[in-house]
């Protein structure tokens, strides 16, 4: 849990992305309101990037003792959401993922 929501580039990130975390928040993160009207229905997808993202950023710090900023974090879970669009064979949720594509390429 940590990791994902309390370890300080965790916690930069969540709010780079126009999220808040508070309180035990861990297993509702799927209920989680999603900012400036974007597609919940997208959500568990996104969901799922950023916290493999978070992942692969602590990784990549751990053993290869590389810092990523968060700018481009933002832009590799951007563009892992964006690859992850052609296993999805619901027309809407593809457009949805779209939408959070580009709020988060917006962030930049």
């Amino acid at each position: 849990v940590h990791l994902f929501l309390r370890c300080p580039g965790s916690v930069l990130l969540w709010h780079s992305l126009g999220l808040t975390i508070n309180g035990p928040v861990f297993f509702r993160l799927w209920t989680l309101p999603t900012p400036a009207a974007l597609p919940q229905i997208a959500w568990p997808s996104v969901l799922l990037a950023i916290l493999w993202r978070l992942w692969k950023t602590r990784n990549s710090m751990l053993f290869d003792n590389e810092h990523v900023p968060i700018e481009r974090s933002i832009r590799l879970i951007a563009g892992d959401i964006s690859l992850w669009t052609f296993r999805l064979k619901n027309v809407d949720l593809k457009v949805a993922v779209g939408l959070w594509h580009d709020y988060l390429l917006s962030l930049l």
